[in-house]
């Protein structure tokens, strides 16, 4: 091999080199960005210290790594410089982790008898993930509806209806100290996505004043996708005060219900009736958008235990709602469905069909549309959702009486 050739090797594998160095570096900021980007958000609209420091974080780390991948992308970077880079970064890092350890809130059990109570089953370590350690859920579902709102599939006026709803929700729970310090199981969510173990035994409850002795009836309330948050039992909460209701709300994962979902929501109402003053008699069982898939499994695994079904904005297979079990279980009995005409998300004509073939098999089926709401409904539409879902457990509660005074008559 002459000298000619020798330099040409050489300059091809620098070349090789330089290009393997500037794909990674790409593909990695271009991650990061992804990544870090958003969360990075929360320095503009975040509502806590905690909030906006970790959106600190996150745009300070996404800044040094791209001085990083510049310094590799340079064809002989800087040996000094690489370190130097890391240095910094590894510094601004710690200490802003530092500031959030010393922001971060502890988490309180609810020692009183009565409010929203946060309650873990499992042994198994409750941390469920550090953004959601670190960062509080009013920062997480704000950062989260400032994402999804900023969508072009979301109108401006409906992006703003659905900000204001949620934080008119989250700041009333951040105002409530018991229901704030409880911590958040969000991170749950991402558990699931990665394929971690996501089932710790939680769910939320929301208990109203009663009197000693009391049994009160309960509704058992499945969340949807992306994970169980304390909104979700908080929009029940005047309903739960003024009728009198306990309000279950099992945590499983993101939210697809799958294996193991039956159980996770038998083992909830298990301990909540062996917990809470519930009238093990009078429960119902509902679930919004793919709370519906739960919702029918667990309807038709275990129908004696609840005394009807709550549909909101729902999933429902047809498969699922035809099969023997199902149908056997639940005909003239009371199921109640309310959907928006303007989902996009779980559109109408996906409910529709669910709804007739209930009617087809016997099920005493109420379907309510709600004109121009989308998949928000449950949230936007919440006091009078709620309240229709009181009058239909009344009239229901009504039917179930009126045999038994016909009976005692003859």
């Amino acid at each position: 091999m002459n000298l000619d050739d020798s330099a040409n090797q050489a300059t091809t594998k620098s070349w090789r080199e330089t290009i393997n160095r500037k794909v990674v570096a790409a593909v990695s900021t271009f991650v990061l960005a992804c990544f870090l980007g958003p969360i990075s958000i929360l320095i503009a609209v975040g509502e806590t210290k905690s909030g906006r420091i970790f959106g600190l974080l996150a745009a300070t780390t996404f800044v040094f790594c791209v001085i990083v991948a510049f310094i590799l992308v340079r064809r002989e970077p800087p040996r000094n410089g690489l370190i130097v880079a890391a240095g910094v970064l590894a510094l601004a890092a710690g200490g802003e982790i530092a500031a959030l350890r010393a922001l971060r809130r502890p988490v309180r059990k609810n020692d009183a008898q009565f409010g929203l109570h946060s309650i873990f089953l499992s042994s198994i370590n409750k941390t469920t993930g550090r953004f959601t350690e670190y960062v509080p859920e009013i920062d997480q579902l704000k950062l989260t509806t400032t994402f999804i709102t900023g969508l072009p599939i979301v109108s401006r006026a409906r992006a703003s209806r659905i900000r204001s709803v949620v934080l008119e929700l989250t700041r009333a729970i951040e105002n409530d100290p018991t229901a704030r310090d409880l911590g958040s199981v969000a991170g749950l969510a991402a558990a699931e996505l990665f394929d971690r173990p996501f089932d710790r035994g939680h769910y939320y409850a929301y208990v109203p004043q009663s009197e000693p002795g009391e049994k009160l009836p309960a509704i058992v309330f499945l969340h949807g996708n992306a994970g169980n948050y304390k909104i979700m039992p908080w929009v029940w909460r005047t309903f739960a005060e003024k009728h009198r209701y306990i309000i279950i709300c099992p945590t499983f994962g993101f939210g697809f219900w799958n294996e193991g979902g039956i159980e996770a929501v038998e083992r909830a109402r298990v301990d909540a009736c062996a917990r809470f003053a519930i009238d093990a008699g009078r429960i119902y069982l509902g679930g919004i958008s793919d709370g519906g898939k739960g919702t029918t499994r667990s309807a038709a695994a275990h129908s004696d235990r609840y005394r009807g079904l709550i549909y909101i904005s729902p999933t429902m297979l047809l498969k699922e709602l035809s099969a023997p079990a199902f149908v056997d279980a639940w005909k003239d009995r009371p199921i109640f469905i309310a959907q928006g005409d303007a989902d996009w998300n779980v559109p109408k004509k996906t409910v529709d069909p669910a709804v007739e073939l209930l009617k087809r098999q016997g099920s005493r089926t109420t379907y309510d549309v709600y004109p121009g709401e989308d998949h928000f409904l449950f949230f936007a539409r919440r006091d009078i959702l709620l309240e229709t879902i009181h009058r239909w457990i009344e009239a229901n509660e009504r039917e179930r009486i009126a045999p038994i005074e016909r009976e005692s008559v003859r």
